[in-house]
C-alpha cells in the first residue's frame, strides 16, 4: 500500500506503508507551518485592470529575508501552469518589487514564491487584466481553455513517455533531436494557443478577420503536431569501428573520377595523393552506430527509418576538428540509398555527388537517416573519408586546382641543387657583410606580392565563372582556397584585393540565398513546415550579410 500526501497545488509524495489491520493509524509529520520565510502580496489587488502597453509593478512583503530568493510566476489565465517571469535574491531592506514589462491584451494570473534553504513559501494566486475585453459578439469562441492546451498536453505526455524508453532508444532520440523538437513544439503550441485565446481582446480586427486568424493559427497547430516526432522504437542496432580500405578508396575514386576531379582537381587521381589520404585516416578514431527504428509523430502517423551516426575523435597530429579546411566525405552505397533525396541529414553539409556522397565539416559527429528499413549488413558498408587540411595544402591547393601541379615539370638534379645551395650560402654572407638586409627585404616584398596578387585574381575569376555556370559547390571550394591564400598575404596586398574579395563574397551569398529560396519553396509545397523554417533562418542570416546594393 502507498500513502500519498501533498500541499495543495504541489506534486504529491508517497511512502510505502504496511497495513496490519483495518484500523491501522498512520502519523504524518508536516512542517509547512514552520517555514522561517513568509511572503504575502501587497499590490495590485486581485483583478486589477491596466491599459495595454503599460508596465506595472507587483509589490510583496517578505518575513525572514536573510539569504532569501524570490521568483515571480506569471502566465495567461488559460495556461495549465505558471512560468518564471523574473527571479533572484531580494535585498534585506526592501522594497520587494517585480516590474512587469508591457504585455499583450489578456487576463494573466501570477504569484510570488520565495525560498530560504529548504524552506519554500508562496502567495495566493491573483489575476490582472491587460487591455479591454472585446464585446461578447466580436468573437464567438466556443472552446474552453483546456481545448487550447490539448497540444501542449500532447507534448508534455510525450516528454514523460521518453523517460520510459530504453537507454538506447533515449540515446537515439537525443541524436535525432527528438527530445529538443518536442520541447520546441510544446513552447510553440503554448504561444499559438495563447494567440488564439487572446483573439477575443483584439479590437483592431473585425469578426471575420478574427475567424480567419483563428483558422490560420489552428492550421499551424495542426502542422506542428504532424511534423513533430514524439517517440521512437528501435528494431535493431549495432556499434562498430571500421575504416575505408585502400581497395575501397581506389574503387571510389575510379567510379566517381569525373565529379571528384571537378571538385578537387586532377591531383586526386594520383596514387601518391591517395597514399596521403590513406595515411590521414590513421589520425582520427571513428565509432559508428547504426539502427533501424520506427518514429511516431504527434498525429499518430509512423515512419520507418534507418539511422547512421558517427563520432570522431581527432589525434594531436590531426587537423583540428571543426576547422574551415577539414572535411569528411560520407560515401553511401546504392544498396543503402539510391540518391541524396532518400536522406534526411542533420547539420551543415553539401551533396557532393547525388549517388550519394555527402561532404560534412570535420566536426565531432555526423548523423543522418534513410527512408525505410535498410539491411544492417548494407548499413555497415557506409564509409567515411577524412580529408584534413594537411592533405589539402600539399595535394590540392595552389595550381593543383587547375591541373598544373607539376609547375612546368621541373626535374631534380643533385649537382644543380648543390651549386644552388653554395650560391645561397655565399649570398647570405654578402648580404650580412655589407648591410643589404633592408634592400633585400624591399626587393622581396615588391616582387612576391605581384605573383600572389596575380594568383589571387585567377582564383577570384574562377569563382565568378563557376557561379555564372551555376556550379555553386565548386565555387565554394575555390573560395576556401582563396580565403586561405588571402589570410597569408601582406597587409598592403590584402588592401589591394579587399574590394574584389568583398564582391565575390557577396556574389557567393547571393547565389546561396537564391538556392535557399528554391528549397524553402519546395519544403512549403510539401508542407514540411519545420524544414521551411530552418531554410528561412538561413535566408535571413545570409540576407543580413549582403551589401545594400545586393539587397
Amino acid at each position: 500500500n502507498k500513502l500519498y500526501a501533498a500541499k495543495d497545488g504541489y506534486n504529491y509524495a508517497y511512502q510505502t506503508v504496511e497495513v496490519l489491520t483495518t484500523t491501522t493509524t498512520i502519523t504524518l509529520e508536516l512542517d509547512s507551518d514552520n517555514n522561517p520565510v513568509k511572503v504575502s502580496l501587497d499590490r495590485p489587488n486581485d483583478n486589477t485592470q491596466f491599459p495595454e502597453g503599460a508596465a506595472f509593478e507587483i509589490e510583496f512583503t517578505v518575513e525572514g529575508v536573510m539569504n532569501t530568493e524570490c521568483a515571480l510566476l506569471l502566465g495567461l489565465d488559460s495556461a495549465s501552469f505558471l512560468e518564471v517571469y523574473d527571479d533572484g535574491p531580494i535585498p534585506e531592506d526592501g522594497p520587494y518589487i517585480f516590474t512587469i514589462n508591457p504585455l499583450p491584451s489578456g487576463t494573466y494570473k501570477y504569484m510570488i514564491e520565495c525560498t530560504q534553504g529548504n524552506s519554500v513559501a508562496s502567495t495566493e494566486t491573483r489575476s490582472v487584466l491587460i487591455g479591454e475585453p472585446q464585446a461578447d459578439n466580436a468573437f464567438n469562441y466556443e472552446g474552453s481553455s483546456d481545448d487550447l492546451d490539448a497540444e501542449r498536453e500532447l507534448f508534455d505526455n510525450a516528454l514523460d513517455a521518453l523517460k520510459s524508453l530504453s537507454a538506447k532508444e533515449q540515446e537515439f532520440a537525443k541524436l535525432l533531436g527528438i527530445t529538443q523538437k518536442i520541447r520546441d513544439a510544446k513552447r510553440a503550441a503554448g504561444l499559438k494557443g495563447r494567440d488564439i485565446f487572446d483573439l477575443r481582446y483584439r479590437k483592431d480586427l473585425t469578426a471575420g478577420e478574427i475567424t480567419a486568424e483563428e483558422q490560420k493559427l489552428r492550421q499551424e497547430l495542426k502542422y506542428l503536431v504532424e511534423e513533430t516526432p514524439i517517440s521512437i522504437k528501435l528494431e535493431d542496432s549495432r556499434t562498430f569501428v571500421d575504416y575505408i580500405s585502400e581497395e575501397e578508396l581506389a574503387s571510389f575514386i575510379e567510379n566517381n573520377e569525373e565529379a571528384l576531379v571537378e571538385s578537387y582537381g586532377q591531383y586526386i587521381t594520383k596514387a601518391s595523393f591517395q597514399k596521403k589520404l590513406l595515411a590521414a585516416q590513421q589520425s582520427y578514431t571513428l565509432k559508428t552506430k547504426i539502427a533501424t527504428a520506427t518514429i511516431k509523430y504527434g498525429d499518430g502517423q509512423a515512419e520507418d527509418v534507418s539511422i547512421v551516426t558517427k563520432q570522431f575523435a581527432y589525434g594531436s597530429n590531426a587537423a583540428t576538428a571543426g576547422g574551415e579546411e577539414e572535411s569528411i566525405l560520407e560515401i553511401i552505397p546504392k544498396s543503402v540509398a539510391r540518391d541524396a533525396n532518400e536522406l534526411t541529414i542533420f547539420g551543415e553539409h553539401v551533396v557532393l555527388i547525388e549517388d550519394p556522397v555527402i561532404l560534412f565539416p570535420a566536426k565531432e559527429s555526423i548523423t543522418y537517416t534513410i527512408k525505410g528499413f535498410v539491411d544492417m549488413d548494407d548499413l555497415e558498408k557506409v564509409r567515411s573519408l577524412l580529408i584534413p587540411e594537411l592533405v589539402i595544402e600539399q595535394g590540392m591547393t595552389g595550381y593543383g586546382i587547375f591541373g598544373l601541379d607539376t609547375l612546368g615539370g621541373m626535374a631534380e638534379n643533385w649537382g644543380m641543387s648543390l651549386m644552388t645551395l653554395v650560391i645561397f650560402i655565399i649570398s647570405i654572407f654578402l648580404v650580412w657583410q655589407f648591410g643589404l638586409i633592408d634592400q633585400v627585404k624591399y626587393l622581396f616584398w615588391s616582387a612576391g606580392p605581384k605573383t600572389k596578387l596575380h594568383y589571387m585574381r585567377v582564383l577570384l575569376n574562377d569563382i565568378h565563372d563557376n557561379i555564372s555556370a551555376n556550379n555553386y559547390d565548386k565555387a565554394l571550394l575555390i573560395y576556401k582556397e582563396a580565403k586561405l591564400t588571402y589570410d597569408k598575404l601582406a597587409t598592403h596586398t590584402k588592401n589591394e584585393l579587399y574590394d574584389e574579395f568583398i564582391d565575390v563574397c557577396a556574389e557567393l551569398d547571393t547565389s546561396y540565398l537564391k538556392r535557399l529560396v528554391v528549397e524553402m519553396d519546395k519544403a512549403l509545397k510539401e508542407e514540411k513546415l519545420a524544414q521551411a523554417i530552418e531554410y528561412y533562418a538561413k535566408i535571413e542570416g545570409t540576407y543580413d550579410r549582403l551589401p545594400e546594393a545586393e539587397k
